[in-house]
């Protein structure tokens, strides 16, 4: 188990952490084991095939992405031990990883889907976001919205 920080400057509660478990091969299997048993409940028996499918599907897309979010921030935090790792939350919406140093910062979001789409790096090109993370932690170095493995930069695909 480890601790990512994530930082809200612009809320009452201007730090806090996120548990990350280490080992996502147990964390899956419990989450597994979570999702069956909901799809045996009686109220999920009442759907219709299709909508307990895209129930489902959804649920395992979620638990994977938030899984792959944490084993990023955790194995970037190990990796660059002289650079601050965190999650930055703003009003509406948050940044998935900033990284920190002397140089400045580098934004991402981190996102597990079957497509790449502008929703899933808007705040990486919102302007007032962008201003508020220069102001707080320097020049933005790097913007960059991970899909399924896929680089996209500035939000446009490199592949």
């Amino acid at each position: 188990m480890s601790d990512i920080a994530v930082v809200n400057p612009f809320g009452k509660s201007k730090k806090s952490t996120r548990s990350v478990i280490t080992q996502p091969g147990l964390r899956y299997s419990q989450a597994d084991a979570l999702v069956k048993s909901l799809m045996k409940d009686e109220s999920m028996q009442k759907l219709g095939k299709d909508e307990c499918e895209r129930v489902e599907k959804r649920i395992r897309d979620s638990i994977r992405g938030r899984m792959m979010e944490d084993i990023v921030l955790f194995e970037t935090q190990k990796a660059l031990p002289g650079s601050k790792v965190f999650v930055l939350k703003f009003p509406r919406g948050e940044l998935d990883m900033v990284i920190e140093n002397d140089e400045g910062c580098r934004i991402f979001e981190i996102d597990y889907s079957d497509e790449a789409v502008p929703q899933q790096y808007l705040h990486l090109v919102d302007e007032e976001k962008c201003e508020k993370t220069e102001f707080l932690y320097g020049p933005i170095r790097e913007n960059v919205s991970s899909i399924v493995g896929k680089p996209i930069w500035m939000g446009i695909s490199t592949t």
